[in-house]
């Protein structure tokens, strides 16, 4: 940043207009003519004027350099921005693509389901027919170990009348 200095050793370049009437006031040799006032500046207006100038530049500057910041700092949010929708636009195909895989795995899963308790029924009614068929074999071997028995001990009691017989000599 320049000093202030600089401008009182440019001010040396201007000419003091002097004014030798006396309807100028008996002005002094350092006065010069403001072309938007009309009127005379003294070198210290002069100066202080510059340094304004110089001043309000550099703050112009500063603001330029402030507002070229804050449009890089818009652009990349902006662009921050798309990017991000961007990302978000694919997470978003990307969870409709899995909510879809998800429904398909649910189906293929309860089609299975529903196979295993068709299998599960169809399971029980033939484990019903052949408890079935073992309570009604079971029946059976009873009846014919009653049937054996029965059949035993009229062997038996055949085998004792002949026994009686031969003992009798017939």
């Amino acid at each position: 940043m320049p000093c202030f200095c600089q401008f009182f050793n440019k001010s040396k370049q201007y000419r003091a207009i002097s004014s030798t009437t006396a309807a100028d006031g008996g002005g002094s040799s350092s006065n010069q003519t403001d072309p938007i006032r009309g009127g005379n500046v003294s070198a210290s207006e002069l100066v202080q004027l510059k340094a304004e100038v110089w001043t309000l530049r550099n703050a112009l500057s500063e603001a330029t350099a402030v507002n070229n910041n804050l449009q890089d700092a818009i652009t990349q949010t902006v662009t921050e921005k798309y990017e991000l929708l961007d990302e978000l636009q694919r997470s978003k195909n990307d969870v409709a693509s899995l909510e879809a895989e998800r429904r398909e795995e649910r189906n293929l899963y309860s089609q299975d389901k529903d196979k295993f308790l068709q299998e599960i029924a169809s399971y029980r009614v033939k484990i019903k027919e052949l408890s079935f068929l073992v309570d009604k074999i079971s029946q059976q071997n009873i009846e014919l170990k009653q049937s054996l028995f029965e059949a035993n001990d009229t062997v038996c009691k055949i085998g004792q009348k002949y026994m009686k017989l031969k003992s009798l000599n017939y």
